[in-house]
């Protein structure tokens, strides 16, 4: 009866070791697919980063476009101004000689 009790008992401490090791295991892939979501949530983070990074210099694109467009106009509207001085100047000159002319006939 000693040894049939002994053999229990060791059957009895197998089977615990064995749930033990299954509950460990168990611990183990828990783990690891904690790890491997935390992987996941960090690349998501860093893609978000980089889209706001790369929303932040399309913005800076859009407004270097509209300042270059601006200026564009102004240079227009000078170029406008001055061809007009040009022509009132011209004008000017035609009546000035016109008046010499009168004046000398």
């Amino acid at each position: 009866t000693r040894n049939y009790k002994y053999g229990i008992r060791i059957r009895e401490q197998r089977r615990l070791m064995h749930s033990q090791l299954q509950i460990r295991g168990r611990i183990r892939e828990q783990r690891r697919l904690m790890h491997s979501q935390l992987q996941i949530r960090g690349r998501i983070r860093e893609q978000r980063r980089l889209m706001h990074s790369q929303l932040q210099i399309r913005g800076r694109i859009r407004v270097q476009r509209r300042l270059m467009h601006s200026q564009l106009q102004i240079r227009g509207r000078i170029r406008v101004q001055r061809r007009l001085m040009h022509s009132q100047l011209q004008i000017r000159d035609q009546n000035q000689r016109a008046a010499k002319i009168d004046v000398h006939s």
